[in-house]
């Protein structure tokens, strides 16, 4: 063998070493070649030269194992386009490369396809940077281990597997296209198991896998990775029940499935039905220690209505927070709900939402207090009442749509004692009270609405007093 200024030297086609024993230290760029099986079990020191498995031609293989340890600059596996087929396997070793690590070509683009890395048992990758071209594929096994100090790219129509032992680490910034495909490698995972797959230490990665697949489950569990792209996990849920209840006289016990098992409180029942699932509730005054909170979309029901299931806030919190969830909620009194200056979030004392979304019909809001929007902040609102609720602005409502609702009785201190922004349709809004709009401020859009504040006339609205029982 000879070295050659600018190529590779090409070892024989008939050549299988086994390296042990004593150090090797190769003087020139080190290339596996023609069909050729490397097995190292030692140290090969390559520094400060790169290693090419399979640098223009096809199956070649490296492997190292038994504690070796591989040192070289830059790793190649299938350089040119020629170079299909070749392959490192780490298993209970090293691979160090100091600079990048290319499978499938190199810095000046794409090589050859169907070339790979497997890493596992304990085995570590280790490089500056990482390139996975399209066609080729890295696979990190059962606790092996690829660590990237600084940028990993997976290009489109890479693969990376991973079993569920397994570890990327990536230093720098993760750009991910391709496919992720995971294993369980026989494992039986239990609900609530989570597998660190990733650390992303240089942020969130740019892009996203066009294709994530995950094995099977069992029956009752179901792959979770929302986390995915920003702890870099995967977690085993159970299999959440398209319907929940709730009743004082449950037994409390999970998915709460029936009116004898039904959870006690409504955040618990809330918590385990799947999105777009249904939420039962019996008869009972539901005394909050905090904030109910619905995020997914839900379809909340009393059983007998609003005379009958009261949600108490007990004057230290809000009673519920829908976010901007299509969620529907039908069929509560509201009571005692509170967000004022002294809370995060000083809006909708009984109820907050983000936006018209979310629909509450059948309600009762009654004492709750906000800084702004003392029933209701938020939402869309049908056939509810309003009275005895108290605000800075919005005494009973703040920017909410209300349709078909009655509010009376309620304050401000500052302006719109019933209503304050928002629209009111075939609403009533009277006998309110505030220093500036006692019943309504803020420009609310009006259609066929009853109030005082409203332009006798205009868009079918009405001044003339309501006739209620009690007035």
């Amino acid at each position: 063998m000879t070295a050659r200024t600018g190529r590779p030297v090409l070892l024989s086609a008939w050549m299988i070493t086994l390296i042990a024993g004593a150090p090797r230290t190769w003087g020139y760029t080190s290339p596996i070649e023609d069909q050729r099986t490397e097995i190292v079990t030692n140290l090969w020191n390559l520094l400060p030269d790169d290693l090419s498995v399979g640098h223009e031609t096809s199956g070649n293989t490296l492997i190292v194992t038994n504690n070796g340890l591989v040192r070289c600059s830059s790793g190649f596996i299938g350089y040119e386009s020629s170079s299909f087929s070749n392959a490192v396997i780490v298993s209970g070793a090293v691979w160090s490369n100091s600079a990048g690590l290319y499978v499938g070509g190199q810095p000046a683009g794409a090589g050859g396809t169907n070339n790979s890395v497997d890493v596992s048992n304990n085995g570590l990758v280790t490089a500056a940077s990482c390139m996975i071209y399209s066609n080729n594929l890295v696979h990190i096994g059962r606790d092996g281990a690829l660590a990237v100090s600084g940028g990993f790219t997976n290009r489109a129509g890479a693969t990376l597997t991973m079993n569920v032992d397994g570890n990327l680490e990536v230093g720098g910034t993760a750009s991910l296209a391709g496919t992720l495909a995971v294993d369980l490698g026989g494992a039986v995972p239990a609900n609530g198991t989570e597998y660190s797959l990733f650390t992303w230490n240089g942020g969130t990665p740019t892009g996203t896998f066009s294709s994530v697949q995950l094995p099977a489950l069992p029956p009752g569990s179901i792959w979770n990775s929302d986390s995915l792209y920003t702890s870099g996990t995967l977690r085993v849920d159970p299999v959440l029940p398209a319907g929940t209840y709730v009743s004082p006289a449950g037994t409390h016990t999970f998915p709460y499935t029936n009116w004898l098992t039904a959870a006690t409180n409504i955040q618990d029942a809330v918590d385990a039905v799947r999105d777009g699932g249904s939420v039962l509730v019996t008869n009972g005054t539901y005394l909050l220690a905090g904030e109910i909170s619905i995020t997914n979309t839900v379809i909340m029901k009393s059983v007998e209505g609003a005379e009958f299931t009261v949600i108490d806030g007990q004057g230290s919190g809000r009673c519920l927070r829908l976010g901007d969830s299509a969620s529907v909620i039908s069929g509560f009194t509201f009571t005692n709900g509170a967000a004022t200056n002294a809370t995060a979030d000083a809006r909708g004392g009984g109820v907050l939402c983000s936006g018209f979304a979310p629909l509450l019909s059948n309600c009762v809001f009654t004492a709750n207090a906000a800084d702004l929007g003392g029933g209701i902040s938020g939402g869309t609102v049908r056939n509810c009442l309003f009275t005895g609720n108290t605000a800075g602005s919005g005494g009973g409502a703040h920017q909410s749509a209300l349709v078909s609702c009655t509010l009376s009785g309620n304050s401000a201190t500052n302006s719109g004692g019933g209503a304050y922004g928002g629209a009111l349709t075939n609403s009533i809004a009277w006998y309110n009270l505030a220093p500036s709009g006692a019943d309504l401020a803020g420009n609310p859009t009006l259609l066929h609405a009853c109030s005082p504040d409203a332009a006798h006339g205009a868009d079918g609205c009405l001044t003339n007093a309501p006739g209620f029982l009690d007035r």
